[in-house]
């Protein structure tokens, strides 16, 4: 039953994730059971705690509905992201390994959007911010950005990217790294804001553009 329950959780969670259950449709037990093969007891227990983390809202007699993406979602993680982001290098720059800044930089800085798989673009994305949150070294922090990573994922997603964003971030991150390397993390965290405030603007503009943004919660 364990093994079940937790399939159950990484299954469903996943298709959330990767917006195989869009934002704001509706499931029912009985259409997860199918899906999965695996019998309503571990797949009730999953959304439990799927629920307990914001991606669906069960509701009752009509289904279990995923979380919509919305103006108001959108504005909120990107607002915490730049809060904690912002204060991780301002605070805990020191502690980044410059070995794995230059890393970084080198791949920000040889990336080719036109020929080079974008998959290994959006892990180096989400494994740079990681590396800022992990510098601070405050499990609370951590926890805290867990959950705005996975939602991020889903802003990616759910709106695309195009090749000018791809540019565009690849720059702002190289000059995130560059002046990191320097240790100016006044102009480090000045950069990373831009950068945020640029990226929100993206994804409000490409969901705009696709009728797919809702207002309000």
């Amino acid at each position: 039953m364990d093994y079940l329950r937790q399939h159950a959780y990484e299954e469903i969670k996943r298709r959330i994730l990767t917006c195989e259950f869009p934002p704001g449709s509706m499931l029912t037990e009985e259409e997860l059971q199918n899906i999965l093969g695996i019998s309503r007891t571990p797949i009730r227990e999953a959304l439990i705690r799927i629920e307990n983390s914001g991606l669906v809202s069960v509701k009752p007699k009509k289904g279990i509905q995923v979380s919509r993406i919305t103006l108001d979602s959108i504005t909120a993680v990107f607002e915490l992201r730049k809060l904690l982001e912002t204060h991780a290098i301002l605070v805990y720059g020191n502690r980044l390994s410059r070995s794995s800044l230059a890393s970084f930089l080198h791949f920000f800085q040889d990336f080719d959007p036109e020929n080079d798989p974008r998959d290994k673009f959006f892990e180096m994305d989400n494994d740079l911010h990681i590396s800022l949150i992990n510098a601070c070294q405050n499990k609370f922090i951590t926890r805290s950005y867990a959950g705005i990573t996975e939602e991020n994922s889903r802003f990616r997603i759910f709106s695309g990217i195009d090749s000018k964003r791809i540019v565009d971030t690849k720059t702002e991150h190289a000059d995130i790294i560059q002046a990191c390397l320097e240790q100016n993390w006044n102009k480090a965290g000045k950069m990373l804001s831009i950068h945020f405030d640029n990226a929100k603007s993206s994804v409000i503009g490409r969901l705009i553009n696709t009728n797919l943004l809702e207002i309000g919660e």
